[in-house]
C-alpha cells in the first residue's frame, strides 16, 4: 500500500501529495500530469492510477502544512515549463534570495544555508544530515532568519514552545525537517526531549523512545525522527548537537531597508522555493539512481569481508583502506586532500555535504572548504580562548579611560559607592566588543555568553555590572572597573 502522506516511489513512478487528494505523478522521461485519488463508494479504499494500474493509497494528505506551488505553477510544470531547470539554476535562485533577505557576515555563511536547504530537497536520498544552527542575540531577527529557511526550504516549519509530542508526531507522520527557535529558552524538560530529537534525527534508522500516557497507560513508543533539522539559541547548547550542526553567528543588520523587503519574505521566496519543488521532482530519478549507486557500492565491499576468520594488523589496515577508497571513489582530487585535515563528527558532515554538491553537479569545494575551515576555529575557541580576548579587550578600554581621562572625564563616577572608579556604557562596551571580534576574524558570540564571561572576570549584576549611572544627562546601564575587577586585568596601581 502506498503511504499517502510523503513521497511515494512505485515502480517507474514517483507521487508527490499537494493536498485535497491530488497527487503530481511523474514517470521518467515522461510528461508529469496531476493524478486525484478515487475510491469506488464512500467508506470504502482509496486508489490512485499510475499509468494502466492501480495502487491503494492510505492515508490520504487532504491539506499541507507546508507550502507547495500553486495550481496555475503545477499546471505549467505539468506542460513542459520548467523541463530544462537544473540544481544549478536553484543554487543561484538561493544565492540571490538569501542575499537579499538576510545581511551575512561573509560568503560561507551564505552557501552554508544554501547547502542546508538544498538537504531539505535530497534527505530522501540521505543515510544521514547535518544540522544548521544559528547563534545570534536578542533583536538580530534569528526568528525572520529561521522563517526565510522554512520559506525556501522542502516540508520546513518553525516551532518555538509548542508540544513536543506534536512535534514527534508531525516528523514521522508526514517527514517534515523542523526549526526550534530559541531551544536555549525552553523548559528544561521540553529542552531536554527536544536535543533528543535531534540526537535521533541525525541518521537514518535510529528511531527515539518517548513514555506516553494512552487510555490511562504509560507506553513506550518509538518515533522515526530522521530530518534536516536547526534550530537558534541565544545562550548555551549541549556540545553534541553543536558538533553535528553548521553554525552561523548574526549581527544586527544596519540595512535598514531589509525588515520591509522581510515583512514581504514569503512573496520573495516563492520562486526559488518553486524552482526547487519542481527540480527535486524532476531530477527524483536521477539522484536516486545515483545515491542508490554508492549504497550498492559500499554494499558490495562489505559483503566480500571475511567475517570468520580473524584478520592481521596489516590486513585490517588493508581493509580499513579499501573501504575508505571506495566509499570517496567519485570525489574530485581536491575533496580526498581536504579530507585529510578533517577528523571526527567534521568528517561525516563533510562527507553529506560534498555528496549533496557532487549528486546535484554544483561545484561548490572552495565553498564547502571555507565553510569547514571555519567550523574548525571555531571548534578550536572554547570559552577560555574568549575569556581571554575579553579580557585584552577589557584591558586596552581601561587603558584608554584611564590615559584619556580630558576626553573620558564623563565616564569618572564622581560620587557614592565607586567614587574614582571608571564607568563605562555596556551596550557600548557590548559593540565595541563585537567590532572587535569582527576585525580579527573571530566568530561572533552570544549575549548570554559575553554575560557569563564578564561575570567569570568578576562582574557581579547590580554591583559593578547593569549598574545606572548617569552619561550626558542619560541614566545608562553600565559596568565599572572596581578595584576587583582592575586586580583581575592585571592593571590595579
Amino acid at each position: 500500500m502506498i503511504n499517502g502522506y510523503k513521497t511515494f516511489v512505485q515502480g517507474e513512478y514517483v507521487g508527490e501529495p499537494i493536498g485535497h487528494g491530488k497527487y503530481i505523478i511523474l514517470k521518467e522521461n515522461s510528461k508529469p500530469e496531476v493524478v486525484e485519488v478515487t475510491q469506488s463508494k464512500k467508506g470504502t479504499p482509496y486508489f490512485i492510477r499510475l499509468g494502466t494500474n492501480t495502487h491503494e493509497i492510505e492515508p490520504i494528505l487532504t491539506r499541507c502544512i507546508w507550502r507547495v506551488p500553486k495550481d496555475e505553477d503545477i499546471e505549467e510544470f505539468c506542460n513542459g515549463k520548467f523541463k530544462d531547470i537544473t540544481w544549478s539554476d536553484c543554487v543561484i535562485a538561493l544565492l540571490n534570495s538569501y542575499r537579499t533577505l538576510i545581511d551575512f557576515r561573509n560568503d560561507e555563511d551564505v552557501y552554508a544555508l544554501v547547502l542546508f536547504t538544498l538537504q531539505t530537497y535530497m534527505k530522501d536520498f540521505l543515510e544521514a544530515v547535518f544540522f544548521y544552527s544559528l547563534d545570534s542575540t536578542t533583536n538580530t531577527g534569528k526568528t525572520m532568519i529561521a522563517e526565510n529557511i522554512a520559506y525556501h526550504s522542502y516540508r520546513t516549519l518553525v516551532r518555538k514552545d509548542v508540544s513536543i509530542s506534536a512535534i514527534f508526531r508531525s516528523v514521522e507522520k508526514y517527514g517534515v525537517n523542523i526549526l526550534i527557535d530559541e531551544i536555549d529558552a525552553l523548559h528544561r524538560e521540553k529542552k531536554s526531549e527536544c536535543e533528543s530529537m535531534f540526537r535521533g534525527g541525525y541518521r537514518r534508522g535510529t528511531p527515539v523512545s518517548r513514555v506516553e500516557k494512552v487510555e490511562g497507560k504509560f507506553i513506550s513508543k518509538d518515533y522515526d525522527l530522521f530530518g534536516c533539522h536547526g534550530f537558534t539559541y541565544r545562550g548555551t547548547v549541549a556540545d553534541d548537537l553543536k558538533n553535528r550542526s553548521i553554525s552561523n553567528q548574526m549581527m544586527k543588520s544596519v540595512d535598514h531597508r531589509r525588515p520591509l523587503l522581510n515583512f514581504f519574505k514569503g512573496y520573495q521566496s516563492y520562486q526559488p522555493q518553486t524552482l526547487l519543488f519542481f527540480s527535486r521532482l524532476k531530477n527524483y530519478h536521477q539522484s536516486l539512481k545515483r545515491f542508490s549507486k554508492f549504497g550498492s557500492q559500499v554494499t558490495e565491499v562489505t559483503a566480500k569481508s571475511n567475517y570468520t576468520q580473524e584478520l592481521l594488523p596489516n590486513e585490517i589496515e588493508a581493509l580499513i583502506q579499501k573501504r575508505y577508497d571506495t566509499y570517496i571513489e567519485h570525489f574530485t582530487p581536491e575533496a580526498k586532500d581536504y579530507m585529510k585535515t578533517l577528523f571526527g563528527r567534521n568528517m561525516e558532515l563533510f562527507f553529506v555535504m560534498y555528496n549533496i554538491s557532487r549528486v546535484s553537479d554544483v561545484a561548490l569545494m572552495e565553498h564547502i572548504e571555507k565553510i569547514f575551515n571555519k567550523k574548525k576555529d571555531e571548534d578550536n575557541l572554547g570559552d577560555d580562548t574568549y575569556l581571554e580576548i575579553y579580557k585584552d579587550f577589557l584591558t586596552k578600554k581601561f587603558n584608554e579611560l584611564k590615559e584619556g581621562i580630558g576626553i573620558y572625564a564623563k565616564f569618572k563616577i564622581k560620587k557614592g559607592k565607586h567614587e574614582g572608579f571608571f564607568k563605562y556604557p555596556q551596550t557600548q562596551l557590548d559593540k565595541e566588543f563585537m567590532t572587535e571580534l569582527k576585525a580579527s576574524s573571530y566568530p561572533m558570540i552570544s549575549m548570554n555568553r559575553k554575560k557569563q564571561i564578564l561575570r567569570d572576570l568578576g562582574f557581579v549584576s547590580l554591583d559593578n555590572m547593569g549598574v545606572n549611572h548617569k552619561i550626558d544627562g542619560t541614566t545608562t546601564k553600565c559596568v565599572v572597573f572596581t578595584k576587583k575587577i582592575q586586580k583581575e586585568l592585571g592593571v590595579w596601581r
